[in-house]
């Protein structure tokens, strides 16, 4: 739920959910903090089992919808992932409409409601269309290339009219990041960033 304040015409997001989940995300908010393309927790609320919690709000279109040009979108959104994952958190839903373009060009990854701290968990995650493998087969397995994947499958299916205009050693570079064997993946974001570097 978008909220707006009378006064001043700023706006929020208010999320509620149950209190263990939503105590699980202000942790991972709350350690998150900081970085450009993450949301702000601006204020919680705590009350009969649930928690309310209060976002800053992402000004923008979700991915699918934003005419920017691939690169300079695609490694920023890199950047910001290696960052989280620097965090030892996995967002564990990226899609389209979790990553945010506004006016400028910026990107924001918004939702962190399945995200959660870089240890095993054996609770299916993810949006189907876009999630490893893993993510929906062995969640136990799911790591930092789970989520590399899960990313570059967003840009590769929102951008795949664009992608013809790509050179082989870029759309190589994609391919490796799709892998369904994690071992044969980018091990982390920085990693697929150089490489993507590399080619350009």
């Amino acid at each position: 739920m978008i909220e707006v304040n009378a006064m001043t015409g700023a706006k929020r997001v208010k999320k509620t959910l149950p209190l263990h989940r939503g105590l699980e995300e202000v942790k991972n908010l709350k350690a998150l903090n900081g970085i450009r393309g993450i949301p702000s927790l601006m204020d919680y609320q705590v009350g009969d089992g649930i928690m309310h919690l209060f976002l800053q709000y992402a000004e923008g279109v979700s991915l699918d919808r934003c005419q920017q040009p691939f690169d300079d979108l695609f490694k920023e959104g890199l950047r910001i992932l290696s960052a989280v994952h620097d965090r030892h958190i996995l967002h564990r839903d990226i899609c389209p409409r979790h990553l945010i373009v506004d006016e400028t060009g910026s990107l924001t990854f918004i939702d962190f409601g399945s995200a959660t701290c870089q240890e095993a968990q054996d609770s299916i995650v993810g949006t189907i269309a876009y999630a490893a493998p893993e993510a929906l087969f062995e969640p136990a397995k799911y790591n930092e290339t789970s989520d590399i994947f899960a990313y570059v499958k967003t840009f590769y299916r929102c951008y795949e009219n664009r992608l013809k205009s790509f050179k082989p050693d870029q759309l190589n570079v994609l391919s490796k990041a799709l892998a369904l064997n994690q071992a044969d993946r980018y091990e982390t974001a920085e990693d697929l960033n150089s490489a993507f570097n590399r080619c350009l």
